[in-house]
């Protein structure tokens, strides 16, 4: 079973930016790498991965991107024009008995942080 494409949305963040919430893919690869390595190397936010500890590669990014576009699973991205400014994930579970099960996962670029970017990717998704 295959879930419905996510349609890009538009929205202006608090302090009046433009901001687009899309689906990830695998083109981003490289962009949402640099953000993970960015977001898991700060020293002063919870994280389930302390700095120092985020070393997947290329190919595992494009993984965690494939990985989320089967129908139980979804990463959006938050742009602001061609930077990623946030990301939300929904994990599904793999099991017959977990399928309607998610591990979510929110987070947004320090710079970004208290201009409603969080709330808007909530509300999307």
């Amino acid at each position: 079973m295959n879930r419905d494409t996510f349609t890009p949305a538009h929205y202006t963040t608090s302090d009046g930016q433009p901001l687009v919430i899309r689906e990830a893919a695998v083109d981003d690869v490289a962009a949402l790498l640099a953000y993970a390595q960015d977001y898991f190397n700060e020293t002063d936010v919870y994280s389930p991965i302390a700095p120092g500890e985020f070393n997947l590669g290329i190919e595992e990014e494009r993984k965690f991107i494939t990985g989320h576009q089967k129908d139980n699973s979804i990463l959006l991205l938050a742009c602001l024009g061609d930077e990623i400014a946030g990301c939300l994930n929904v994990t599904g579970g793999k099991t017959s008995r977990s399928r309607d099960v998610g591990t979510l996962g929110v987070s947004v670029a320090r710079p970004q942080r208290g201009s409603g970017i969080g709330t808007i990717l909530m509300q999307a998704a």
